[in-house]
């Protein structure tokens, strides 16, 4: 910011360093602060937490000493979104292409099988990037293949990992 005008980076810094502490200073007086071209800032009220009931009450008697500001909520002026949406320039991320889960499924599983002989331990991550299948046809695959006898599954959800069964392991 100091690039664009005649101001300094510390003279810069203090500047909002004064607005902050004068925008706390205002809405802790309960006021809603609005920046032209920025937009509002306005306090949240919440309980406070250490409130306990007085003896002899089951709850804690609610009033203005039992709230506390919880939050700051923010709400852009519209010339801000505006320019925002003129400076934005979207681009569409890498697609990742996976493999159609019903073709190859037998040399997925040869795949596997050896990848198992010589690290003796996968997870549903590592299946991923091995055979390029997504995320939710891999897991899918893994449990029939785990169905089948063909693997052991152990652990639960994304904790899992698969191994062969003792019998393959030994051959």
């Amino acid at each position: 910011m100091a690039k664009g005008c005649t101001f300094s980076r510390a003279e810069i810094e203090g500047v909002l360093q004064l607005l902050g502490e004068e925008l706390a200073k205002r809405l802790a007086e309960g006021y809603i602060v609005h920046i032209d071209g920025v937009g509002s800032f306005r306090p949240k009220l919440g309980y406070r937490k250490e409130v306990s009931p007085t003896e002899g009450e089951e709850t804690a008697t609610r009033n203005a000493a039992s709230l506390e500001i919880a939050d700051v909520r923010f709400h852009a002026d519209r010339r801000l979104v505006q320019r925002t949406r003129r400076a934005c320039r979207l681009q569409r991320a890498p697609h990742h292409s996976y493999t159609r889960p019903r073709e190859g499924c037998e040399r997925r599983l040869s795949q596997l099988l050896s990848y198992l002989r010589t690290h003796h331990i996968l997870t549903r991550s590592e299946y991923v990037k091995l055979t390029g299948l997504s995320p939710t046809a891999a897991t899918a695959e893994l449990k029939t293949f785990v169905t089948a006898g063909h693997i052991l599954r152990k652990g639960i959800a994304s904790h899992s990992t698969y191994r062969l069964p003792y019998s393959s392991e030994n051959e």
